[in-house]
């Protein structure tokens, strides 16, 4: 749009646009090109230019943002970016499917919200431990909407970012793999109990003749 016209000569920016351009070696690159027009102090039109702004690494930045975006939000494990108060500001598709919340929900609660009640002051502890010693991983109890509960392996990172804290956790339930856990050992112990109550000497070794159990 013409700016107010005075006694001096006058630039009028017009909307600014995007537009691919080929370079000398014939590269391509994107630009946001800015047009002028000029006027003197009689609002009479003298000529044009254009302001012209390189940014093919910008976009080439925002495309990598946007691919990481798209990557984090259909990730198979569960992302979940915390404030310094356990608020949610970022769940993924995951975390949502995981505890049973919408991410509307999610982002209305905070890290003690999914915690069972005896465990509701977790992340302060936790969020102390990984400002102290860096990214960790270890075993929670977490509970879903339907307050069920399951195990889960986390792994907890910190970021200083611009002077705000965030944490991010991802996490994956695991309750099969705690099944097979108990099943093993279960079958270990039955193993031992028969072994021990042969009423006859037992003993077992390795193909070299090395005595394990007798």
């Amino acid at each position: 749009t013409q700016s107010p016209l005075s006694d001096f000569h006058l630039w009028a920016f017009s909307v600014a646009y995007e537009l691919e351009l080929t370079a000398k070696d014939g590269s391509r690159i994107t630009t946001i090109e800015s047009p002028c027009g000029i006027f003197n102090g009689e609002g009479q039109f003298l000529g044009s230019f254009a302001i012209v702004t390189d940014v093919t690494q910008r976009r080439k930045d925002e495309e990598v943002l946007r691919l990481t975006q798209f990557l984090l939000d259909h990730a198979g494990e569960g992302a979940f970016w915390a404030d310094s108060d356990g608020g949610f500001f970022y769940v993924n598709e995951a975390a949502c499917a995981l505890m049973g919340y919408t991410r509307e929900e999610m982002l209305s609660l905070r890290v003690k919200d999914v915690l069972p009640a005896e465990s509701a002051d977790h992340f302060q502890e936790l969020s102390r431990r990984v400002r102290e010693q860096g990214p960790f991983t270890f075993e929670a109890i977490y509970q879903r909407k339907n307050g069920e509960r399951f195990p889960a392996e986390i792994t907890l990172n910190y970021l200083d970012y611009q002077g705000r804290e965030c944490y991010c956790a991802f996490a994956r339930d695991i309750t099969e793999r705690k099944q097979v856990e108990v099943a093993l050992r279960e079958s270990e112990e039955r193993y031992h109990s028969l072994f021990e109550g042969v009423p006859a000497g037992l003993y077992r070794t390795t193909p070299a003749g090395r005595m394990l159990d007798a």
